[in-house]
């Protein structure tokens, strides 16, 4: 793993020589403890230099603002409170990485001294819903991707009807997390 440094040194600028042996000012630096070369003093000043996260000051990955413990804090702070019973949609967990299909199978399947404070509301997205022309434009475009490029397929209008009868018949659902909206599932 790469040292880190709070205060690293000031990074070394590159000179080049010119056609008639002239030295020319260039924006090229080294850092002053790896030796990498960038282009701009301050990429090749933040290169080894140890980030901190904004809120706490404890370390963080290079060019990360927040700790996780922070921006996990942040993010719940910010997210709307939205009342359980008014609820109906799946539900993640953001502690387990767990997503649940409804509220009612997350309070089933969890502990309750196992359980945080809040759990993240999910959008669903259905594969029925799904444009039948956008999907037929995809499919056509993979298909002629390694043809001629004046390639061109035949009933265009007619693979758009049956992709809109093959999708009226598709039950699969996706979730995404919503982390604007959260829902309590422990009293403090």
């Amino acid at each position: 793993m790469k040292e880190r440094f709070d205060n690293p040194d000031e990074p070394m600028q590159i000179f080049t020589r010119n056609a008639v042996g002239d030295f020319v000012e260039q924006d090229i630096y080294t850092c002053a403890h790896c030796k990498i070369v960038y282009k701009g003093k301050k990429a090749a000043y933040d290169c080894c230099r140890q980030y901190k996260c904004t809120l706490c000051g404890s370390n963080v990955e290079p060019h990360w603002a927040m700790c996780r413990g922070c921006m996990d804090s942040k993010r719940l702070a910010e997210a709307t409170e939205i009342a359980a019973e008014e609820y109906t949609g799946p539900v993640y967990d953001d502690a387990q990485s767990l997503y649940y299909e409804s509220l009612e199978d997350y309070l089933d399947a969890v502990d309750k001294e196992a359980r945080e404070e809040f759990v993240f509301a999910c959008t669903a997205t259905r594969l029925a819903d799904t444009s039948p022309a956008r999907l037929a434009s995809d499919i056509v475009e993979n298909l002629l991707e390694h043809h001629h490029e004046d390639a061109a397929v035949v009933d265009y209008d007619g693979l758009v009807q049956d992709l809109k009868i093959w999708l009226a018949q598709q039950t699969a659902e996706s979730w995404d997390v919503n982390y604007k909206k959260k829902i309590r599932v422990r009293d403090e």
